[in-house]
């Protein structure tokens, strides 16, 4: 529901009958990143209308250059590439493209996003390696600190919380001797860059 007269913000006015009109967006997640999701070619037409008409009311256009099209066939369907378009202008189809940070393919396989989640992974340690380990001015503890808050974090049922049954017994074996060798030195090597 939105109002185009002014006071944009009045609560009150938004519930008046008169001068209000209401526009059902699906999946409108960001103001300047979106994805819209349809089922069919023609209901991602015309979810991909009304979502550049009701911009437009707002005095917003889609970007045509920047806006990609991608379609993920069912399993052991074969690929067809999809012809969307605004306002007659046919956009870009794709067979992946990053939204989020995140990298979506037409056949939904992970590699290209594992991949770029090392690449990033890599990237942040790399950075730690110049900032942290070979800061002669941290202390040991400091960097021991770092370490367990960056780089050992796993899921909440890891070594440290234990699963609900208790561990098994080869990290019973590992955990006293790690916990000696913390508390005598800190040995801390990272890999080389």
């Amino acid at each position: 529901r939105y109002r185009l007269d002014g006071s944009l913000f009045n609560l009150r006015r938004l519930q008046a009958h008169t001068k209000t009109q209401e526009r059902l967006i699906r999946d409108l997640l960001f103001a300047d990143d979106a994805a819209l999701v349809a089922h069919t070619e023609q209901a991602l037409q015309r979810i991909t209308s009304c979502f550049a008409e009701t911009s437009s009311l707002f005095g917003l256009e889609v970007s045509l250059k920047k806006t990609e099209v991608l379609h993920q066939p069912a399993p052991h369907d074969m690929y067809i590439q999809p012809r969307i378009s605004i306002n007659n202008t046919g956009l870009k189809a794709t067979q992946q493209f990053t939204y989020l940070g995140s990298i979506i393919s037409y056949d939904a396989k992970i590699d290209k996003e594992i991949d770029n989640r090392l690449s990033k992974a890599s990237s942040s340690f790399g950075r730690l390696y110049k900032r942290v380990w070979k800061n002669k001015n941290l202390r040991a503890t400091t960097k021991t600190r770092v370490y367990r808050a960056v780089v050992e974090p796993g899921p909440p049922h890891g070594p440290k919380h234990g699963p609900p049954h208790g561990p098994p017994p080869a990290q019973h074996a590992a955990q006293p001797d790690q916990r000696q060798s913390e508390s005598t030195k800190c040995k801390i090597k990272p890999p080389n860059p």
